[in-house]
């Protein structure tokens, strides 16, 4: 569901989209009418609700933490929007046994494992924090790059990821990667490119969009602007804190990652080293930024497109993952196994590649209408691989956890699919 778009339930409830009425949105949000005397509160939600953000539940617990309202959250992995069975109901009998009956809540028991084979496929404990109102200017180009910023609530210094959203794109459509990011310790900033729709002034609309990109494909000019829509960011990460005050002390300048779905993908292998050959010049020209430590494809780009040659990685020896799904062709054709070219071409060490059988190029997103056609079971199988695998790509290579590097490197991830994705390394 687009919950910001003209059409969504929350926009034809309020009259107008969220960002258009504001004030509205906020009158229609429990949120706004917590205060300390309200009854105690039960929230159970799924991890991989497709339909309500389970971050949502987070949101609201948090803010009922905060004025002192007795609450508990419990995320149930795995489960979509509609979940049941005898652990929550004994979870749900207890609840109003204790606040209802005045009976004692039972003992805590063990936390049961996770399933053999995953990583931390949970949200993490820390509470998440969204920024959508930054705006750094960068006077050299004359133009402003809208942030949005996920990071946890908590005090601490944190690793910084920088992602980058696909052509015609926003942040918004990778909000539930990038709060499970942040819940596991990671402040996620998503710059919106020049190319998102969501700057045009008719608003996002996906009509006619095929000849944009069509045109992206022509120019070199947009192959080069998010590379540096990127270092930009990355030099003004101080103005971030002057209109973040809480983001103060959080971001670790030197444990970065650059991340993207599709065209962000493509903007951070060339952030990450790999060269363009520009129409008209001899010479590649390179683009990296020593800054960024770590890089994740999402649906990236091989060569033979917008620059990229069967030369471009050749130096690139940073630790780089990239994902395909078995149904995520290129953008002029190209089958699936296209995208595994630049793990293939890359100098071996730290590199890593994952297979989803099943994935499509919207299998990265929270747009759900591409994949209507699967059931909800693959849908939400299909995201807990790539949020277990980023994960641990990210703790192994920004946090430098060494579970995690052994995790990338053993036979875990296929075990856990049973063997419907998979995780090369070379």
């Amino acid at each position: 569901l687009d919950h910001l778009g003209p059409d969504s339930p929350e926009a034809q409830l309020i009259g107008a989209s969220l960002t258009e009425n504001p004030d509205k949105a906020r009158a229609a949000s429990p949120n706004t009418y917590i205060t300390a005397d309200d009854p105690p509160f039960l929230i159970m939600h799924g991890d991989m609700d497709w339909v309500v953000p389970w971050t949502q539940s987070q949101e609201l617990y948090d803010q009922l933490r905060a004025a002192g309202v007795p609450a508990t959250l419990v995320i149930v992995p795995g489960a979509g929007h509609g979940f049941a069975g005898p652990e929550i109901d004994a979870q749900v009998d207890a609840f109003f046994d204790q606040h209802l009956k005045g009976l004692a809540p039972p003992a805590a028991g063990a936390a049961q494992p996770p399933p053999a084979g995953a990583y931390k496929p949970q949200p993490g404990a820390l509470g998440v924090v969204v920024k959508t109102d930054l705006v750094l200017h960068d006077a050299a180009r004359n133009k402003d790059l809208r942030i949005v910023a996920v990071y946890p609530r908590e005090p601490g210094a944190y690793p910084v990821i920088v992602f980058s959203h696909g052509f015609g794109g926003s942040p918004r459509y990778y909000s539930t990667l990038s709060r499970y990011w942040a819940s596991h310790g990671y402040v996620v900033l998503l710059p919106t490119h020049a190319d998102s729709l969501s700057l045009q002034p008719g608003g996002e609309n996906w009509i006619g969009v095929g000849e944009d990109i069509r045109e992206m494909f022509r120019d070199p000019q947009a192959w080069v602007n998010r590379p540096k829509d990127v270092s930009f960011l990355l030099d003004c990460l101080p103005q971030l804190e002057q209109q973040a005050p809480d983001l103060a002390g959080k971001m670790e300048a030197g444990r970065i990652g650059v991340g993207g779905h599709s065209f962000g993908a493509y903007t951070a292998q060339v952030i990450g080293g790999a060269t363009l050959t520009l129409p008209g010049q001899a010479q590649p020209v390179s683009l990296a930024d020593d800054r960024v430590k770590a890089v994740l494809m999402l649906s990236g780009q091989g060569p033979g497109q917008m620059g990229l040659t069967e030369r471009s990685w050749e130096n690139f020896r940073l630790p780089a993952m990239g994902m395909t799904g078995s149904l995520d062709r290129g953008a002029l054709g190209q089958a699936p196994e296209w995208r595994r070219r630049a793990f293939e071409l890359c100098p071996p060490g730290d590199k890593y590649f994952v297979f989803i059988e099943g994935a499509s190029h919207f299998s990265f997103n929270d747009l759900v209408g591409p994949l209507a056609r699967l059931k909800q079971p693959q849908r939400e199988a299909i995201t807990g691989y790539i949020r277990m695998a980023s994960l641990a790509f990210w703790d192994a290579y920004l946090k430098g956890e060494v579970a995690a590097k052994d995790y990338l490197q053993s036979d875990g991830f296929a075990q856990y699919s049973h063997g419907a994705a998979s995780l090369t390394c070379r």
